[in-house]
């Protein structure tokens, strides 16, 4: 089904690898469209419960196939738009919208739209030898794939024109002190720490992390009042939900037993 991507599942975890290291696992259309297909499987599948995104070998991926025709050529200025609607904002879309939670598993450089489609996940778990960078000033473009919008909100206004306007990389240990990422670890223990957080995630109910997710995210662009209203429908939703009510009643229970003892 998937040639350029390899797609996983195991124990409520749906991992999603790009799949061509020996381009740094930059993304061409073809790519993108598997990338896209296995973000809705996993979204329809009841049984995955937290997404993961990485990239094969030394690279988490280095944006853009620039070889690929729309960008190799004197292309067309709609062409180039149209190009980064179709290979990177449907992504970066279905990343944003999805009630799931999805996790970048950095293991090595993100550069271009790769680090900004990781930025949009909701957790980012960087390997040690992991490196960012908006590179896009070196071939005269601004940054896409939702940076102008993402970065500034992780790091400030500020830091971000920094970075976007230097292009230069930043080392895992520098974006954690950023807010770019979660946490960093190890390069062997990023497997395993990954599983960690997910397998913690995976412990509450699905739908409360889905709607948490969909609350913060909408409160990006929200007021004060608009979040408070959403929050407030939100719980009621949640109050009237199977897992919510039998953890409720657990809850109540323990205390009681407390009480007593």
């Amino acid at each position: 089904m998937f040639s350029k991507i390899i797609y996983e599942k195991e124990g409520g975890i749906a991992k999603i690898t790009v799949n061509r290291p020996e381009v740094l696992n930059a993304m061409d259309a073809q790519t993108a469209n598997e990338v896209l297909s296995a973000l809705k499987d996993a979204e329809l599948d009841e049984n995955v419960r937290v997404v993961v995104l990485t990239g094969a070998g030394d690279a988490f991926g280095t944006g853009a196939d620039l070889k690929e025709a729309s960008l190799a050529r004197d292309a067309d200025p709609l062409d180039i738009r149209l190009h980064i609607q179709r290979v990177f904002n449907e992504i970066v879309l279905q990343i944003f919208k999805m009630e799931k939670p999805v996790i970048a598993a950095v293991n090595g450089i993100a550069a271009g739209a790769s680090m900004n489609i990781a930025l949009v996940c909701d957790l980012v778990i960087a390997s040690d030898q992991a490196r960012f960078s908006e590179i896009f000033a070196h071939i005269g473009f601004i940054p896409d794939a939702g940076g102008t919008f993402l970065l500034p909100r992780l790091v400030g206004v500020h830091k971000a024109k920094e970075l976007s306007f230097t292009a230069r990389f930043v080392t895992a240990e520098e974006a954690e002190k950023l807010g770019l990422v979660n946490m960093v670890v190890p390069r062997d223990q990023l497997d395993d720490a990954v599983k960690k957080v997910a397998n913690e995630i995976m412990k509450f109910p699905g739908k409360a992390i889905g709607a948490a997710k969909k609350a913060i995210n909408m409160a990006l662009t929200s007021t004060l009042e608009d979040a408070l209203n959403l929050e407030a429908t939100t719980q009621a939703l949640c109050s009237v939900s199977r897992e919510a009510m039998e953890r409720i009643r657990s809850f109540l229970e323990k205390r009681s037993e407390s009480k007593e003892k």
